[in-house]
């Protein structure tokens, strides 16, 4: 997860190879009238999500970066949100991942599909603090490393 996920109230239940499982609590920002979150704000989570379960599908030592998102809103997001993302498919550039918004009475709100650019970032990250790669999960939000078959890194949290 990265600090934009925190200024989103995005926390992380659940990260392995079954979907990742994440809340928003409340709206980041004033809610609309009806006192769902806003559109915009529904599409930056629903980007965020995507992006974290792609680290399961990237290379190690890569990170992916957002080459689409495409959504489609079925009602007004009211909070609490769950949100389900899953890896669809993950190829040597491109991976390719969903996610469905859900709302405080169950009904889904929104449904998202990612695709992720694998070494999309060109620029060397930030200062420390500005991305949160794989190997700083573990020490920062209780997120275990684990190695599949192919060698790459599954995340799963302590519980």
């Amino acid at each position: 997860m990265t600090p934009v996920s925190f200024g989103l109230n995005i926390v992380c239940t659940s990260l392995g190879q079954e979907p990742g499982v994440f809340r928003a609590g409340e709206a980041p920002l004033a809610p609309n009238p009806n006192g769902a979150v806003h559109g915009g704000i529904v599409a930056a989570i629903a980007d965020q999500c995507p992006g974290a379960v792609s680290v399961i599908g990237a290379p190690r030592h890569l990170l992916s970066v957002t080459g689409s998102l495409h959504g489609q809103y079925h009602r007004p997001a009211l909070p609490p949100l769950t949100i389900r993302s899953k890896l669809i498919a993950a190829g040597r550039r491109l991976i390719f991942a969903g996610a469905g918004i859900v709302d405080a009475r169950g009904r889904r709100c929104g449904s998202f599909q990612a695709t992720m650019v694998i070494g999309g970032n060109e620029q060397m990250p930030g200062p420390p603090g500005c991305l949160i790669l794989r190997h700083d999960l573990q020490a920062r939000f209780g997120i275990d490393s684990k190695r599949s078959l192919d060698g790459r890194s599954l995340l799963v949290p302590r519980c």
